[in-house]
């Protein structure tokens, strides 16, 4: 085949190709509006700002007078979970929820403006109580504490975050570390439990 005729053929495949990841992006463009409506109007306590991104996977739901707030311009990844069962959930603008991470409120979830979530993150505020061992644990309710995110904090792969946890502004938690106290502001933490190590400018 003359060289001419290859470039022409691999220039038409990447035409095509080009086309069709336009008509998926735009398919699921269309999905995910189509989900935001859906969420919205099942669940009068969810609200969101303008611009957010709801992947089609994700679940949100608010049971038992729980509020979720999204701000502005949030996205919202794949296969994600954010449910508030009676308490309440809040992100500030321009955050973003990796794939796969679970976000679940009775008490207090507050997470401030500009927070990165990596995939697979865990966050509660709530354990199940433990202080009768002779009785069933699945009959003891529940032990809550709010948990306090601040802005433009890093959450790497696979973060814990337990009840009460507080993280200040800027802090950065690395992948797999399980945080049950305090992190300072513009601290990166790592281990289990969380400890800072330095600050994130050095």
């Amino acid at each position: 085949m003359p060289v001419g005729d290859k470039a022409d053929k691999r220039s038409a495949r990447g035409l095509i190709a080009a086309g069709l990841r336009r008509t998926r992006f735009a398919w699921w463009r269309a999905r995910a509006g189509l989900r935001r409506r859906v969420i919205l109007l099942s669940y009068p306590g969810i609200s969101c700002g303008p611009g957010v991104s709801i992947d089609p996977s994700a679940k949100l739901a608010a049971h038992d007078g729980g509020t979720i707030e999204i701000g502005a311009g949030c996205e919202i990844g794949a296969r994600t979970t954010i449910v508030s069962d009676g308490g309440a959930i809040r992100l500030g603008r321009d955050c973003f929820v990796g794939a796969g991470s679970t976000i679940h409120a009775k008490a207090s979830i507050d997470i401030g403006a500009d927070t990165m979530i990596a995939d697979n993150v865990a966050i509660r505020d709530h354990d199940h109580a433990t202080a009768d061992p002779a009785r069933a644990y699945r009959l003891q309710g529940f032990v809550t504490a709010p948990v306090r995110i601040g802005r433009n904090v890093w959450l790497a792969t696979k973060v814990t975050v337990l009840k009460g946890a507080t993280l200040g502004d800027g802090a950065v938690i690395g992948a797999n570390a399980v945080v049950s106290g305090e992190i300072p502001e513009g601290m990166i933490a790592v281990g289990i439990p969380a400890r800072p190590i330095r600050r994130a400018q050095s």
